[in-house]
């Protein structure tokens, strides 16, 4: 009996000892993890802002543009708003550069307001002429830069001096990559100034 408690003894010592150092290395591990663990948390949000700052306004911009030319009357022009549930039209020339852009505020107070014959006047005679534009290449940042400088909700997007897409103010909210508050400064920006009247 004294054998066998002594064989006992020496393997609840040994089992005690494997315990120790089973929970030791376990202990290890789950420390190195819970520090691995916060490592990534704090760098996380760094990955997150890079790649949203180096964000292409082609990445998120309508590629799908729907355009008329100068001589393209008010009534067609309106009609292609319709017919694709937007509120402005680029307008331009043979080489598809951007002469111009027409909104569904200048055929109210440029046309009707002013009793002109829509049917009859070329968008030429009521486009803005001086238009802001930004590149297909450029960083997001800019398109959010020239909304709020210019107090503009869209864009037209060029490549080579062509036209080749949009960018809104709704495709800033819409990209799932774009921080949320970034677009929201931009709407109220847009909202603040007070300088961009139709004539």
């Amino acid at each position: 009996m004294f054998l066998i408690y002594l064989e006992v003894k020496v393997l609840l010592k040994n089992f005690t000892q494997v315990f120790i150092i089973i929970l030791n290395k376990s202990f290890i591990k789950f420390s190195i993890c819970f520090i691995g663990f916060y490592i990534l948390k704090i760098l996380k949000p760094k990955f997150f802002v890079k790649r949203v700052t180096n964000m292409k306004i082609k990445d998120c911009m309508c590629e799908n543009v729907k355009w008329v030319t100068p001589e393209t009357n008010v009534w067609n022009c309106a009609k292609v708003m319709q017919d694709n549930k937007i509120g402005c039209v680029p307008v331009c020339n043979k080489e598809n550069e951007v002469v111009g852009i027409v909104t569904d505020r200048d055929v109210i107070l440029r046309v009707i307001a002013c009793d002109k014959d829509y049917k009859n006047t070329p968008v030429s005679d009521i486009m803005t002429t001086n238009v802001c534009v930004c590149e297909a290449n450029s960083e997001i940042e800019e398109a959010e830069n020239l909304m709020s400088k210019n107090a503009i909700r869209r864009l037209p997007v060029i490549e080579n001096n062509k036209i080749v897409g949009i960018i809104t103010l709704g495709n800033l909210f819409q990209d799932k990559n774009i921080k949320t508050n970034h677009a929201s400064n931009t709407f109220e920006n847009i909202c603040d100034c007070n300088t961009k009247n139709a004539e």
